[in-house]
């Protein structure tokens, strides 16, 4: 028969293939809130932050320990936040593995063709963001990984001729 279409898996599913998100929508992650009580019965060993949508439209490398963000989008509009450093030390004290996520559109420049859309300060914001968390500037932590941001198919993020020209394409967005 035909193999067409199947994936062959070998080696050991396990719990280091699984992860959560955190979508930093102001959610506590005190003792005792839903949120610490979900994780720690699913016992997660990675965290992704701030993660979904809230990361392209809110979170802002420049200023991560702020407790809310500005909407790229709407301007004027703002959402409640948890400062880096709090996450840090609740995965910290969780035994958990954070994962970073590193928010794209809002450093996207369409005329940046040389750059690879990357705007003049997104370089600069993001190398400072990465290189404050991997020398403790928000606490200590042992970082699984660094993301970039993937919700680039957002109807708002999207090239349209008419209602969006300085939106990206799916290319742009895999070049940036």
């Amino acid at each position: 028969g035909s193999s067409q279409g199947r994936i062959t898996l070998s080696g050991e599913i396990s719990s280091k293939h699984f992860g959560s998100s955190f979508e930093n929508r102001g959610l506590s992650l005190a003792d005792g809130s839903a949120f610490s009580g979900a994780l720690s019965q699913l016992a997660v060993q990675y965290l992704r932050y701030p993660g979904g949508s809230q990361t392209e439209t809110f979170f802002d490398l420049s200023d991560p320990d702020a407790t809310s963000h500005e909407s790229i989008i709407t301007p004027g509009s703002t959402a409640a936040s948890v400062p880096v450093s709090d996450f840090v030390s609740f995965v910290n004290e969780n035994g958990i593995k954070p994962i970073f996520v590193l928010p794209t559109f809002r450093y996207f420049d369409k005329g940046a063709v040389q750059s690879q859309y990357l705007s003049s300060d997104g370089e600069i914001v993001i190398r400072e963001f990465v290189h404050d968390v991997l020398t403790g500037a928000f606490g200590d932590v042992d970082v699984a990984a660094f993301e970039i941001g993937n919700e680039w198919f957002n109807s708002q993020f999207l090239y349209n001729a008419a209602s969006n020209p300085e939106g990206w394409t799916a290319a742009e967005y895999g070049i940036l």
